[in-house]
């Protein structure tokens, strides 16, 4: 009974199923909604690459026609690509995900910018 140790309060596992993820800028996010914003994310990958597979023939095709066109019209068929191709990109905005609000990802820390007291997230070897 005297023998019985702690762990000090920075070694106590923390409950991982109650507790929100909270990014560096102070907001909180459920893990339901993290989950949400992962699949969201896959979709609007899977999207875009469809887009890339549906756009590389069809510029190609464009450009075949800009060589029969006459040459003030040539560019016409790939312009058209370009910008069916940008409003796609504009449609789907492929870094923004309405669960983690307006936040750019490219402003996030990187981890060499996080706090020294920050815990390592590498895994331990045995």
């Amino acid at each position: 009974m005297g023998n019985e140790t702690t762990l000090p309060a920075t070694l106590e596992p923390t409950p991982l199923e109650s507790e929100p993820a909270r990014e560096q800028t102070g907001t909180t996010l459920s893990r339901g909604k993290l989950l949400k914003a992962a699949l969201r994310f896959n979709l609007k990958l899977a999207l875009e690459s469809a887009k890339d597979i549906f756009l590389a023939p069809l510029s190609i095709a464009a450009a075949v026609l800009g060589l029969i066109l006459p040459a003030r019209h040539a560019a016409m068929p790939l312009k058209f690509v370009l910008r069916t191709g940008r409003r796609f990109d504009d449609a789907i905005d492929l870094y923004t995900l309405k669960e983690l609000g307006s936040i750019d990802p490219r402003a996030l820390p990187a981890a060499d910018d996080l706090p020294a007291d920050t815990p390592p997230t590498d895994i331990p070897a045995d």
